[in-house]
């Protein structure tokens, strides 16, 4: 309806989502579980929620802040290492503009600190899952 024409990476959308299907489910084990334990987590949770939607490119294009700013390019690469973020780019790179949207591995120049938000993807799905299975069978108990 737009007029954008699909690339062959279309194809890798779908593990763009589990990357972020895997994040949410992990850090919503973790959050639970803090939740039973301390209720004035979601009120904290809440203002951090504000904070990383307007930290995070998802409103806004991350080429904006490369060109806008002095320390634009440093600032581009360090906010690639979020996982999120790296989701979010990489959905759109795959799915609209391969050619202008930046992602991981076109910022950093480096595989290995490309992979690191897909690694820490990974250590909060099991994170979030040890400590909610580990804690969730005091629920009962707690509330």
């Amino acid at each position: 309806l737009s007029g954008i024409s699909f690339t062959p990476l279309v194809v890798l959308v779908p593990l763009s989502i589990l990357q972020l299907f895997l994040l949410a489910f992990g850090l919503a084990l973790f959050l639970s579980t803090l939740y039973v334990k301390f209720r004035d987590i979601s009120h904290l949770w809440d203002v951090v929620l504000q904070i990383l939607f307007y930290a995070m490119p998802i409103i806004y294009p991350l080429t904006l802040i490369a060109d806008k700013y002095v320390f634009g390019m440093e600032v581009q690469k360090l906010m690639m290492l979020n996982p999120l973020a790296q989701t979010i780019q990489d959905v759109r790179h795959n799915l609209i503009s391969p050619e202008t949207v930046p992602t991981a591995w076109s910022t950093t120049g480096n595989a290995w600190v490309a992979i690191l938000p897909i690694v820490l993807t990974i250590i909060i799905f099991v994170t979030g899952l040890i400590y909610f299975s580990k804690n969730s069978k005091k629920f009962a108990e707690v509330m």
